[in-house]
């Protein structure tokens, strides 16, 4: 999070504007907007390449042993 807050532009910034400013609303909106770009590289982007990545194990889980 300090890497996020302590650049002087970018997302953290404006986010820490509106919050010095008490605009909620920009606030709110910010991590909204946050939240939403790491959920969409968690599941397009980490999701898949995990389940590749890990494609061997459940090879290794069905076959007797």
């Amino acid at each position: 999070m300090a890497e996020l807050l302590s650049t002087d532009d970018g997302i953290g910034a404006a986010l820490a504007v509106a919050r010095s400013h008490l605009d909620s609303q920009s606030s709110l909106a910010w991590i909204l907007a946050l939240i939403i770009t790491l959920l969409a590289v968690e599941y397009l982007l980490l999701e898949p390449l995990k389940r590749h990545v890990e494609s061997w194990r459940d090879e290794n889980r069905s076959s007797p042993q």
